[in-house]
């Protein structure tokens, strides 16, 4: 994994003041999934823009569930990677928290 977009990454999950959502990468407010802060990372990086809660990247595909491929290649995630982690937030009986998930991305348990 990318480090510098690692510790962004546990930064933003630990004092983003997000709300942790399902099966959405992010919600019209503060809610975002694990992937949405990521993605809300990759916005201040210039790859993907955001209208309202829909992700674009720059050749006009449009995201709301998933993890654009740019971002996982950005940060150094394999797919399998992206899966586990969308999987871990999506799951019916998740209650990872995000505060969890920067533990385990800061740990390389990942």
């Amino acid at each position: 994994m990318n480090e510098e977009v690692k510790i962004e990454w546990v930064d933003a999950l630990l004092n983003g003041g997000y709300d942790k959502i399902h099966h959405h990468l992010s919600d019209s407010n503060n809610g975002r999934c694990v992937m949405g802060v990521l993605c809300d990372i990759a916005c201040t990086h210039g790859l993907l823009s955001k209208d309202g809660y829909i992700y674009h990247d720059t050749a006009g595909r449009t995201y709301i569930g998933t993890t654009p491929e740019i971002v996982a290649f950005w940060a150094g995630l394999n797919y399998e990677e992206v899966l586990d982690l969308e999987e871990m937030n999506d799951k019916p009986t998740s209650c990872i928290t995000l505060a969890e998930f920067a533990d385990m991305i800061k740990n390389g348990t990942i």
